[in-house]
């Protein structure tokens, strides 16, 4: 394995590496550049116009007397802008705003999904080398023990049952290690296509980066999440935005001025007036009174996207605080777990070391001792299993806040 990383490192390389991360940074800088236009909206619109003209040599036919078309060349600056839109510029404004708004907190629940991604792939890399060290304790006891029960057999001190236990244990402790490796080459796969680098990548292990307490008293938490959550908030741009669709969908009832102005200069030859230039200005009223029922529709359909997003809006404040009570829960019941599957370790190994002391002594069984042995790889695996279930717990919360706790 060429390759192993922090966890920071990872998550920096996957957010590099992300199609969604992409996506999700071009929606903002596309509703930026629209809330841009919003502004621009407000300002006089200016464009420059110019034009030249050619004739032919003469025009007519004998016996009526030729006369010659000359050329003309003009220029002007024309400057325009709106005067009173029904208030649509102002909803648009804010429809924008909103937008933008919720683009950048989809943005921020994506790189938090994201960096949970990262987090359970990184955790399933050190879960699969946690694994993979307890089936290798495994096989070196289940070959001492292999051992043991040979010199007895020799010594006649026990049964060729015993000795056959104790082989097959050899056996399926080899297979439980290749089973491991196995898990362990498929995790670093999966870390390695997830930060763009493709092959195996490996975790660089630090108990502070697996098992951390909350940096938020776990009392606040769930206010902390109602109020941080980028889900909240993309919905409440949301509704925002389509409360303001509403207003610009209406405005179209009202009448819409505009007025523009402009200089243009004129220059003819031969000359026929004199060359100069001229002022223009213009005012202009538009009401439309029937349009087919495009207003009627538009402002429909607004309406309705407007109820949609208010109630979405609810539902979503609903499902993070539920999630939010879900995950404290889970956490709580993981850190607990944690340290009783570490009580659990300490006891089957010193109920092993008594069997192993028994068997040496005659006063037990190959099968008393691999009974044993087995509790010890569960408790084991147990252990290794919560620490990892505590930690993607923690990372799942974490990116439901969209910050880190």
């Amino acid at each position: 394995m060429d390759t192993v990383l922090t966890l920071d490192e990872a998550i920096e390389r996957a957010r590099h590496a992300s199609p969604d991360v992409a996506r999700g940074a071009g929606a903002v800088r596309s509703a930026r550049s629209g809330e841009r236009v919003t502004v621009g909206s407000y300002l006089p619109a200016l464009s420059i116009e110019s034009g030249a003209a050619r004739a032919g040599d003469a025009i007519g036919a004998a016996p009526i007397a030729p006369t010659y078309a000359g050329n003309a060349y003009s220029a002007g600056l024309i400057a325009s802008m709106n005067v009173y839109t029904g208030g649509r510029l102002g909803a648009e404004r804010k429809q924008a705003h909103a937008e933008r708004a919720a683009a950048e907190a989809n943005l921020v629940a994506t790189n938090y999904d994201l960096r949970f991604t990262v987090d359970t792939t990184f955790l399933g890399v050190l879960r699969a080398d946690a694994l993979a060290r307890v089936a290798e304790a495994r096989l070196i006891r289940a070959k001492s023990a292999e051992r043991d029960a040979a010199s007895r057999l020799a010594a006649g001190t026990t049964t060729r049952s015993d000795d056959l236990r104790a082989a097959l244990e050899v056996t399926s402790s080899e297979q439980a290690l290749l089973e491991a490796r196995s898990a362990n080459v498929a995790a670093s796969v999966a870390l390695g296509r997830l930060t763009g680098l493709g092959g195996r990548v490996g975790a660089s292990e630090d108990d502070s980066t697996i098992v951390r307490p909350l940096s938020v008293p776990e009392e606040s938490v769930l206010a902390e999440i109602e109020r941080t959550s980028p889900d909240v908030k993309a919905a409440e741009a949301t509704a925002t935005a389509t409360s303001a669709g509403v207003s610009s969908a209406r405005s179209r009832y009202q009448p819409f001025i505009s007025a523009a102005g402009g200089y243009s200069y004129l220059h003819q030859t031969p000359q026929v007036i004199h060359d100069g230039g001229s002022w223009v200005a213009r005012i202009g009223l538009s009401y439309p009174l029937f349009d087919g029922f495009v207003r009627e529709d538009e402002v429909t359909r607004a309406r309705a996207d407007e109820e949609t997003a208010r109630i979405s809006n609810s539902d979503t404040h609903r499902a993070v605080r539920a999630n939010a009570i879900r995950l404290l829960t889970n956490l709580a019941v993981e850190r607990r777990r944690m340290l009783l599957s570490e009580q659990a370790v300490r006891l089957a190994r010193e109920d092993l070391r008594v069997q192993d002391a028994r068997y040496r002594q005659g006063a037990t069984t190959q099968l008393e001792r691999l009974t044993s042995e087995l509790a010890l790889v569960n408790a084991e695996q147990d252990a290794v299993t919560t620490r990892f279930d505590y930690a993607v717990a923690r990372a799942a919360l974490e990116a439901l806040a969209g910050r880190t706790l």
